[in-house]
């Protein structure tokens, strides 16, 4: 017997959706803001299984439907329209994130641009500028 996408356990479906977007579990994990041990649990058979807001960022994440990744309903790609690209990538991934990460993400990119550029990087709100 074949087991066909429509057919998949919701572990099945969170495991699909990674290896489609080409991410480890470790990688799923760091951008959830998760331990790799939780992702490794939703992708087990009888593992625990994500929060709502764990499956809306792996849906996020890995560009499968929301719907599909809970239900198994529909298909499994977000149909990405005309001219999106890695801008909207960066976004939906940003917001993917808690805000502790985000800060995080922030300051990686602010220190990527200023190395490209050899300019200093600016300061986090709320901290001074360094002597």
């Amino acid at each position: 017997m074949t087991t066909t996408v429509a057919t998949l356990a919701l572990f099945q479906r969170i495991r699909l959706a990674r290896m489609r977007a080409r991410l480890t579990q470790a990688e799923l994990a760091s951008l959830i803001g998760v331990h790799r041990s939780a992702v490794s649990q939703w992708e087990l058979y009888r593992g625990t299984e994500p929060t709502k807001e764990h499956l809306e960022a792996i849906a996020t994440i890995t560009r499968a439907r929301y719907a599909w990744l809970e239900s198994g309903q529909g298909s499994i790609e977000i149909v990405v329209q005309q001219g999106a690209g890695m801008e909207q990538r960066l976004v939906s991934l940003f917001r993917a994130l808690p805000e502790h990460r985000q800060r995080e993400a922030v300051a990686m990119l602010e220190d990527l641009v200023s190395r490209a550029a050899h300019i200093a990087p600016c300061p986090a709100r709320g901290q001074a500028n360094p002597p």
